[in-house]
């Protein structure tokens, strides 16, 4: 498992089946997907949400998890904690948490 791929998947196992909402940038698109309820990694080296992939981890720019649940609630604490758990550096943005590799 090359870098990239570890990377994606230690976020993705963190983050998955919280009630999260995700949205991915990917490299070569103008926007970032819609806001999607689950992302996944099917295979190593792939990521994939409702909307998007299978797509290859070394196309992801960053992926962006809402600061709010599907039914308004403020996750950003939730967030936080899990990915602080993990050891994924992450930024905030206005309605997001973002994480991508080159974030430290």
């Amino acid at each position: 498992m090359t870098e990239s791929n570890s990377y994606w998947q230690t976020v993705v196992d963190a983050l998955r089946d919280r009630g999260f909402r995700f949205r991915i940038k990917r490299s070569g698109d103008d926007a970032m997907t819609e806001w999607q309820p689950w992302v996944i990694c099917p295979v190593s080296g792939y990521v994939e949400t409702g909307s998007l992939g299978p797509v290859p981890v070394l196309e992801v720019e960053w992926l962006d998890v809402s600061l709010n649940d599907r039914d308004g609630g403020d996750k950003s604490d939730s967030i936080t904690t899990t990915l602080d758990a993990a050891g994924i550096a992450f930024s905030p943005t206005p309605d997001a948490i973002r994480v991508a590799p080159h974030i430290a």
